[in-house]
């Protein structure tokens, strides 16, 4: 998205962002990673006024700004180590929206800081009551994105999830299911709940979103028949007619979901047929694809 405004206002902002006051270095930051704007000489020169300023930061300053960044994908060092030991000294005064914004900035950013996720852990185990669907769903795949696990943590937020199953999107079922098969973390209640929950909306489930439950179930032997021959199913088509791609589906996923039917027996002959001729078609990106 470009305009002459937009122009005309990165052009200035490149010029005086070295009187801007955190929040505004934050909103700035925020505002380009929503129009999804990759503007490099502004980026860069916010990310060096937030380097210099970040002890100034308030709370939602701070998670705006990783939010940003990470959204954009954009992995500059410096910024990252000092938004991360500005939060540290803050963390206890977020809110579950700064917290769950944070950890999934540094997943997604793939920024390993023990300290850190202990103290983004603590006080989201006190509050994750007041997390939306949404966070508790991004909070769960963050940690097991980031391979940290946290038991207190996997437990309220698989009471809370429980709590709130009928208001999880499509991507969260799928996050959760997920993010509690990568850690071995079995709770056959919330499985199940899920597995339901997803039936209810298997319209709205994307490959991936498929791929990761069928795993999910599989990796814990919870079978759900219903849902198992509902994604396989609708996986025949669109397979089939190669389907594949940004929109399709991606290798990793038809690797999981071949296992996970197959473990359940579920992968008749139609499917098999379906899916090798889209790992013909995907053959290049299958070699060295585990079970994952």
């Amino acid at each position: 998205m470009h305009s002459p405004l937009l122009d005309a206002i990165s052009a200035a902002a490149v010029q005086t962002c070295r009187q801007f006051h955190p929040q505004s270095i934050s909103n700035t930051s925020w505002s380009l990673a929503r129009l999804g704007l990759m503007d490099r000489p502004l980026l860069d020169a916010l990310a060096f006024e937030a380097v210099r300023k970040s002890s100034q930061f308030s709370c939602q300053d701070l998670s705006n700004a990783v939010w940003a960044f990470a959204s954009l994908d954009i992995y500059n060092s410096p910024l990252i180590h000092a938004l991360s030991e500005a939060s540290l000294t803050h963390l206890a005064q977020f809110s579950p929206q700064d917290l769950a914004n944070s950890v999934w900035s540094f997943a997604t950013l793939q920024y390993w800081h023990t300290p850190l996720l202990h103290a983004i852990a603590a006080p989201s185990v006190l509050t994750i009551s007041h997390f939306e669907a949404q966070n508790l769903s991004n909070t769960a795949w963050s940690f097991a994105s980031l391979a940290f696990a946290h038991r207190p943590l996997l437990d309220v937020i698989s009471a809370a999830a429980l709590r709130n199953m009928s208001v999880l999107s499509a991507q969260d079922l799928g996050n959760l299911a997920w993010a509690f098969a990568t850690f071995g973390f079995a709770h056959e209640p919330l499985l199940q709940s899920i597995s339901a929950a997803s039936l209810s909306i298997i319209g709205e489930l994307s490959p991936q979103g498929q791929a990761n439950i069928a795993w999910s179930l599989a990796v814990f032997a919870v079978s759900h028949t219903p849902l198992l021959h509902a994604i396989a199913a609708r996986a025949v088509i669109p397979i089939g007619a190669a389907g594949l791609g940004d929109e399709g589906w991606k290798a990793q996923e038809l690797v999981n979901l071949a296992w996970a039917l197959s473990s359940f027996s579920c992968l008749d002959a139609q499917l098999r047929k379906s899916m090798a001729k889209s790992a013909f078609a995907l053959s290049s990106e299958l070699t060295g694809l585990s079970f994952i």
